[in-house]
């Protein structure tokens, strides 16, 4: 299973968490996705034929309370806005589909 590392820009501290500067997330599963109905965290909707991204944040926070696997999601409260906003940009990646390559030619 996928597991992103994203580093954080200080070391943080929080009662009974030892002090970390680094935040571990696990991919999010079908389960949490489809069938708890958490959803993807962003969507893009087209507006006066441009396209418009929506982003879900209740979402990225339930997503959160499922896949932090250090610190503790509840230590997650003590983060500065700068590296909540990675933290927040690293779930949204686990979404981000990936390109599909071309075939060689034969």
């Amino acid at each position: 299973m996928a597991e992103r590392i994203i580093p954080l820009s200080r070391k943080y501290e929080f009662p009974g968490v030892e002090p970390f500067s680094e935040v571990r997330l696990r991919a999010p599963t079908y389960k949490e996705i489809f069938m708890d109905g958490i959803g993807e965290p962003r969507e893009t909707h087209v507006v006066a034929g441009q396209p418009m991204v929506v982003t879900h944040y209740e979402a990225i926070d339930r997503h959160l309370l499922n896949i932090c696997r250090s610190p503790s999601y509840d230590a997650l409260s003590v983060l500065e806005a700068h590296d909540a906003i990675e933290v927040a940009e690293a779930v949204c990646d686990f979404f981000m589909r990936q390109p599909e390559l071309p075939k060689p030619s034969t």
